[in-house]
């Protein structure tokens, strides 16, 4: 399929944009950048107290939220160096939670409390879930976009990831949470520390909760969809 004439090529970020115009398969075809979408009268912002009662969450503990890998992803997901960050952490009253893979051997492997919600398939727990949360981390080598990272600030909470990844898109760095350059582990382990150790809960100005939603709104991307289909058309 890719070696036809005529194929062109849309992705999620302008990380895998560069990634396609370095290719070698990819170097003659069509190429933009159109990021996913998200419903963004769906994730919002909610009171956080509540979301925990929901959940069953202690109101008084700090939650710092993980999307559970597979195995198969491990490397690529960077478990180990989430594993790594967390016992290196020095915080009080935090709690990890999980959703996603089902690996009780991880959780062992972690020296604060942990509990994993496994694969949510009902997205009103999964934006509890993220309200319930004071931060969100992805230690992802490679990661194409980040849809959860995309959810979580859209529901108004802080996340931290790594530069170099699809992440660039989507986290104002210094303002909805933070981009760490390099895969620096010591870096993102003093950036979780000074924002989980304030006394108060984290939250962004409302200014940037306002520009992720206009940038990856229905409309918005939609219209890029449209006018990248009519350019096409008419070059044919």
């Amino acid at each position: 399929l890719l070696f036809k004439k005529n194929i062109s090529i849309i992705c999620p970020s302008n990380f895998i944009l560069n990634k396609a115009r370095k290719s070698k398969i990819l170097k003659s075809k069509k190429k933009i950048k159109i990021s996913n979408t998200l419903d963004r009268n769906f994730w919002k912002p909610l009171n956080k107290s509540e979301c925990k009662k929901k959940l069953n969450i202690n109101k008084n503990k700090k939650i710092l939220l993980f999307n559970m890998p597979s195995e198969s992803d491990d490397y690529v997901k960077g478990l180990d160096i989430f594993v790594s960050i967390i016992n290196k952490l020095n915080i009080e009253n935090l709690e990890i939670k999980f959703f996603g893979a089902h690996r009780p051997k991880v959780l062992n492997k972690i020296k604060y409390k942990s509990y994993n919600f496994g694969y949510i398939k009902d997205n009103l727990k999964l934006r509890n879930l993220y309200n319930s949360s004071d931060l969100v981390i992805s230690t992802s080598r490679f990661e194409s976009f980040g849809q959860v990272i995309l959810e979580a600030q859209t529901c108004g909470v802080p996340c931290i990831g790594f530069k170099e990844t699809g992440l660039e898109d989507i986290i104002i760095d210094n303002k909805t949470g933070y981009l760490i350059k390099n895969k620096d582990i010591n870096k993102m382990i003093k950036k979780i520390n000074f924002l989980l150790s304030e006394k108060k809960n984290i939250k962004f100005e409302k200014k940037y909760l306002e520009q992720i939603h206009k940038k990856f709104n229905f409309l918005t991307v939609g219209n890029q969809h449209i006018k990248f289909y009519k350019r096409i058309l008419n070059e044919k």
